[in-house]
């Protein structure tokens, strides 16, 4: 019997590609994620240090005019923390979505591989039941061949 030859294999291929690229916009992903989260902590950070200075500015008294001034820092910090917010955000849906990709890059590339198991199982029983037709065969000709010579 020919061997087992799987009609699919360049399909089969480039869904393990497509799997493989996923992974790693997954990881780019997950990357991304953890850049925003660090960039959101260190303008926190920052406004934290600014308020702890602030206020030992406003303990030792602060002037009129560096009222406005650290109000206008104020509000760029928060305006600093709500940018950095919104790109956690937008990389955490981003990765959301790198995510569902790989799960159906992975589920397209195991329906394949499942239909080259059965595929190849079929090829195997099929072998089997032509090995065994040919020994059945060969049983029943050695039977005539014995009764030719035990009449002789």
């Amino acid at each position: 019997m020919k061997p087992f030859r799987f009609g699919l294999e360049k399909v089969l291929a480039l869904r393990a590609l497509q799997a493989m690229k996923a992974q790693q916009a997954l990881a780019e992903a997950q990357a991304a994620v953890l850049a925003a989260a660090a960039a959101l902590e260190q303008v926190q950070a920052e406004r934290n240090t600014f308020h702890l200075a602030l206020a030992e500015r406003r303990a030792r008294g602060m002037p009129a005019w560096e009222w406005s001034r650290t109000s206008e820092r104020l509000e760029a910090y928060r305006e600093a923390e709500r940018a950095a917010a919104d790109a956690l955000r937008q990389a955490q849906e981003a990765m959301a979505v790198r995510r569902t990709e790989l799960q159906a890059a992975k589920q397209r590339e195991e329906t394949l591989n499942k239909l080259q198991e059965r595929q190849r199982e079929a090829h195997e029983l099929a072998a089997l039941a032509e090995e065994q037709v040919m020994l059945d065969e060969l049983a029943q000709t050695m039977r005539l061949t014995r009764r030719r010579v035990d009449l002789s």
